[in-house]
């Protein structure tokens, strides 16, 4: 319901999240802004723009428990200050979210509510892929809900209210509970669906349009992924169904660098835009790993129909895998020399290496 939220009160969010540069930014400052919305970020910071809090904040999932800074530069402070200014938040929070904080071009995560330093690894991975303050923190929150969806039983411990004393009417309470709670559930799962299909509708990249295409046929994949992890394919062999469901989460996370690389090396190199040569080079690798993900997304709803499927499953997110180290290693060395000499593994796509329905007999 966040997100719903955060489309309703967009503009108060922008307006009452942000507080000049020259306030002070005490803990305690931070701590009372964050109890009131979960994006706080300083007029000014580097990088930001008026926009940058209702940005954030639309990037939030309902229940997720994260809370996002974002403060200016401060040349005095360490990067063991960050970390610790991240954990004063926490504790300030009750221990209750996840801290994501940039202090300039410093990042640090915090939650106690993770076990023991994951928030502060799942920051250090966005750090490493992201080219901005505000693109590493939206990737941080990527990061903690595919975190959350990988750790679905992890959950934090309810803090012990206070007994209530028994009443009469009980029986119709717990009646009453009982049927809002089945409305908030089923409008909850409404709600979630129509966003997705809004996130759907709305892949777009700034990289050349002739990209656009193989890139959402992929996203709309890796969503398809994520529905297919955590059906079983066998109820007798649970190693089969672990092996599985890591090779999903790999091609999935593979899926979103692939496509979050290509739109960093345009933005990296805007005169590639107009590179024919450029733009046939990325299209023609695109299109090849579009193709791959096809053949594993068939390979996952289909694995009656497909010799060894978990092997032709491995092949293909190391495929996938490969080819986003190759375009960040081009955008690394500023050339392409790297991404040209790279090939898609094709043996995923040869006829023998899945068979349809129509030909398993």
């Amino acid at each position: 319901m966040r997100r719903l939220i955060a489309v309703a009160f967009g503009l108060f969010v922008a307006l009452s999240v942000a507080i000049p540069a020259s306030a002070a930014t005490s803990v305690d400052t931070i701590v009372g802004a964050l109890q009131k919305a979960p994006v706080f970020v300083v007029d000014g910071t580097e990088g930001t723009t008026s926009d940058t809090a209702a940005t954030l904040t639309g990037k939030l999932d309902d229940g997720d428990n994260i809370v996002i800074v974002m403060l200016p530069a401060d040349e005095t402070l360490s990067v063991e200050d960050v970390n610790a200014l991240a954990q004063k938040i926490s504790n300030g929070l009750k221990d209750e979210r996840i801290v994501g904080i940039s202090v300039g071009a410093q990042f640090a995560g915090a939650a106690s509510i993770l076990p023991t330093g994951t928030a502060n690894d799942l920051m250090n991975r966005a750090d490493t892929v992201s080219t901005s303050s505000a693109e590493t923190l939206i990737t941080f929150i990527r990061n903690v809900h595919d975190w959350q969806r990988s750790n679905p039983d992890y959950m934090p411990a309810p803090t012990p209210g206070k007994a209530e004393s028994a009443s009469p009417v009980w029986p119709f309470v717990a009646i009453f509970a009982g049927i809002t709670i089945l409305i908030a559930i089923a409008w909850i799962v409404m709600v979630r669906k129509t966003a997705r299909r809004r996130i759907r509708a709305r892949v777009h990249y700034t990289a050349p349009g002739n990209l656009n295409d193989p890139v959402k046929s992929m996203m709309n994949h890796r969503e398809q992924l994520e529905d297919l992890k955590d059906v079983f394919w066998d109820d007798y062999n649970p190693q089969f169904n672990v092996v599985r469901k890591e090779s999903i989460e790999r091609m999935s996370a593979a899926i979103d660098l692939v496509c979050r690389h290509t739109e960093a090396y345009f933005k990296m190199f805007p005169a590639e835009k107009k590179s024919a040569d450029t733009i046939s080079l990325f299209d023609k690798q695109l299109e090849r790993a579009q193709q791959v993900v096809e053949k594993y997304v068939y390979a996952c709803k289909n694995h009656e129909y497909v010799e060894q499927p978990l092997d032709l499953m491995k092949r293909g997110h190391e495929s996938i895998e490969g080819l986003s180290t190759v375009i960040l290693s081009s955008i690394k060395k500023g050339n392409n020399d790297l991404l040209m000499g790279y090939k898609v593994n094709t043996n995923i796509l040869s006829a023998d290496s899945y068979r349809s329905p129509d030909t398993h007999r």
